[in-house]
């Protein structure tokens, strides 16, 4: 969806949801199945064509294949986690 406004949606402890000017979108931490405190699932994230992740920890990764089979997200990570294949 493009659009030319600037959104940013919280996810619960570190991670956000931002929507870019022109459509692009960018999830960080994705911490939404298994997290009580969550504010809505992970099926209502509206894109994710990067997900960046500051850590690999579970509170930070549980939604990484769902969003990433949805929307094909391209992930940054740390290069050891890459490597390693944490994520999957």
């Amino acid at each position: 969806m493009k659009t030319t406004s600037f959104k940013i949606r919280w996810l619960d402890a570190v991670g956000y949801e931002i929507n870019l000017p022109g459509g692009a979108s960018i999830v960080i931490d994705p911490y939404l199945s298994g997290n009580p405190r969550a504010p809505f699932q992970w099926e209502q994230i509206q894109g994710a064509d990067y997900i960046i992740l500051t850590h690999t920890h579970f509170d930070h990764t549980s939604d990484v294949r769902n969003l990433t089979v949805k929307y094909n997200s391209k992930i940054i990570v740390e290069g050891t986690a890459a490597k390693r294949n944490l994520l999957f």
